[in-house]
């Protein structure tokens, strides 16, 4: 199904894929095509239209889907498949990434934020547990960070960061951690003047750690779009 629709969409536009997906039985698996979709629209395509299309045709069909259903085992892992497709557009949405090829606008930032409420939403919903709760939470507070909303972004991280202590995620810690200390650096939320340490502080601790190198550059990047000024101790 996802390779057809992939075929469709490159000989003809999303607007024809759209429509066939429409065709279909309004099932789990048309879901979880969308969820691929947009995905491979995404890395492959670098069409960030295509990716949002798609990713609100699979919001409203897994959201509507769910709710014409009593049965909260049955609703269940449609509204999961719902999850992570509100978890990509909020993360394919976000300028922080630095993806080379996708250009995000004012329309893709409001949605994305949007998306990001409805992962967090649904985390909590189907009690996904610590670590989900852990970047469902991150992945909001990156977006409010993106809507230079500070204090909220602040407040998202410290709540990532303490769901991340209780699935003994040590780099998924500081990771937000981090981007705590980034919010309050970007809005200022600094009185005491230790969030630049701070910053830097949590670099060093995720360098030793394995398979964490990407959590650093993750921080520099975000540190380069949102900042567009080096920290005093790179100068």
């Amino acid at each position: 199904m996802v390779n057809d629709a992939l075929e469709l969409y490159s000989r003809e536009d999303v607007l024809k894929t759209l429509m066939h997906l429409a065709t279909l039985k309004p099932d789990i698996d048309v879901l979880k095509a969308c969820e691929e979709l947009a995905t491979k629209i995404y890395w492959e395509k670098k069409d960030l239209a295509g990716v949002v299309a798609i990713s609100l045709f699979g919001l409203s069909l897994g959201w509507r889907s769910a709710e014409s259903l009593n049965d909260n085992k049955e609703k269940a892992p449609i509204l999961s498949i719902t999850k992570a497709i509100a978890y990509n557009l909020a993360s394919f949405t976000w300028p922080g990434w630095d993806e080379d090829g996708i250009q995000i606008g004012p329309t893709d930032l409001v949605l994305g934020l949007s998306a990001a409420k409805i992962n967090l939403h649904l985390a909590h919903r189907l009690a996904k547990g610590p670590l989900p709760l852990s970047r469902a939470h991150w992945m909001l507070g990156a977006q409010y960070l993106a809507h230079e909303e500070y204090a909220l972004a602040d407040t998202e991280f410290a709540l990532s960061a303490n769901s991340a202590i209780e699935a003994k995620e040590e780099a998924e810690v500081l990771l937000a951690e981090g981007f705590q200390a980034l919010a309050r650096l970007l809005g200022k939320l600094d009185p005491d003047g230790v969030a630049q340490e701070h910053f830097q502080g949590v670099k060093e601790k995720l360098s030793p750690l394995e398979n964490a190198h990407g959590f650093i550059e993750q921080l520099d990047t975000a540190w380069r779009i949102f900042a567009s000024k080096p920290l005093a101790t790179d100068v």
